[in-house]
């Protein structure tokens, strides 16, 4: 079998899971499952337990945050 340049690109190539693209932010990795969950970045189940997401997705994600950060509300 040969091998083309197809097969041998990393179909992951900048995908990390959301565990080490929290620890490369700084943010919890809480809240990078909560950006999954909520759409505002791309994730992919890999297995049972395990999600990837773009790294570089994650960092323009965390950058519009921190610039433009929300404040909720608080209640009284």
């Amino acid at each position: 079998m040969t091998q083309t340049a197809d097969t041998k690109t990393n179909p992951f190539a900048g995908w990390t899971t959301i565990e080490d693209a929290a620890a490369m932010v700084g943010r919890d990795h809480s809240l990078i499952r909560k950006w999954a969950n909520d759409g505002s970045i791309a994730s992919y189940p890999v297995g049972r337990k395990v999600r990837v997401v773009n790294i570089e997705e994650v960092k323009a994600y965390d950058q519009q945050r921190r610039m433009n950060p929300t404040r909720r509300k608080r209640s009284s």
